[in-house]
């Protein structure tokens, strides 16, 4: 769905976003924040932010905004085990939230 953000990885190849994505945030109103792609639609990206594990909802154009201002930067897609663990935190703060 993303398919126009892409990232090199350390030996040039492109690996797409994908659940468990990681970025770090380093402006703005969630300045500080680790956001973990959750869910995404053609209109809205949902993440998991650390360290509250706080639901964050933002457009795709403003996090496309954040990731060519390098204010959204990604850092890593999370290994299988700890995506596991924020995909229970984040179904536990949605059921939360409801």
């Amino acid at each position: 769905m993303l398919g126009w953000l892409k990232r090199k990885s350390p030996d040039k190849q492109q690996s797409e976003v994908e659940q468990g994505a990681a970025y770090g945030v380093s402006a703005g109103r969630y300045v500080g924040e680790f956001f973990i792609l959750m869910e995404q639609d053609s209109k809205t990206i949902t993440f998991l932010s650390l360290p509250d594990m706080k639901i964050r909802e933002i457009t795709v154009a403003q996090f496309k905004t954040g990731v060519d201002n390098k204010i959204i930067e990604f850092q890593e897609v999370l290994p299988d085990d700890i995506k596991q663990v924020c995909i229970e935190q984040y179904d536990t703060a949605k059921k939360s939230n409801n």
